[in-house]
């Protein structure tokens, strides 16, 4: 899951939440797999009330997870290394290494 602060709310008073899944789709002999992504948003909500919401999609997924909570405060630069170590932005396979 994500939550972003949302455009144009410059107190940063809201962030909309997203899911993102993916599946790794099977390649033909000799080629690279290739993932699939889902992105989903899941509506925009006072930041206060986004570990609430959270915890509650959480508990309807057929296999709970904890959370891996990562604060970027909105720098850039921390997200590009976020994005770096998960793997790149959705749409993208990750390389081995990275």
């Amino acid at each position: 899951m994500l939550s972003v602060f949302v455009e144009g709310d410059e107190a940063r008073r809201t962030r909309t939440i997203y899911t993102i899944g993916y599946v790794l789709e099977p390649p033909a002999p000799r080629a690279r797999p290739v993932r699939a992504d889902e992105v989903a948003e899941q509506g925009t909500v006072p930041v206060d009330r986004v570990g609430r919401i959270i915890e509650g999609v959480l508990r309807r997924l057929d296999e709970p997870e904890i959370p891996d909570v990562r604060e970027t405060g909105g720098d850039a630069e921390k997200w590009k290394d976020l994005l770096g170590e998960l793997g790149g932005l959705p749409g993208t396979v990750a390389q081995p290494g990275r």
